[in-house]
């Protein structure tokens, strides 16, 4: 069972769009780089993530996105 502290309990909607984040580990599986390399690019607008807790996610969408951007620059 889940307890929600202080809070009110998440919406389908959100919980949906949890299920399809990845952890910087996958997304940096997909991408060939480290978690903390993933983790910079997050940072410097790169990529799209989400910081819950302490741990940062990732949306698929962002990950194809920033695959075409280094594709055409190369």
């Amino acid at each position: 069972m889940l307890h929600y502290y202080g809070m009110e309990p998440p919406t389908w909607k959100e919980r949906e769009m949890v299920a399809t984040l990845l952890t910087t580990a996958e997304a940096a599986a997909l991408l060939g780089k480290t978690p903390r390399r993933v983790r910079q690019l997050i940072e410097s607008g790169e990529l799209l993530g989400v910081r819950m807790g302490r741990d940062w996610f990732v949306a698929p969408a962002s990950i194809a996105t920033y695959e075409a951007r280094v594709r055409r620059s190369k």
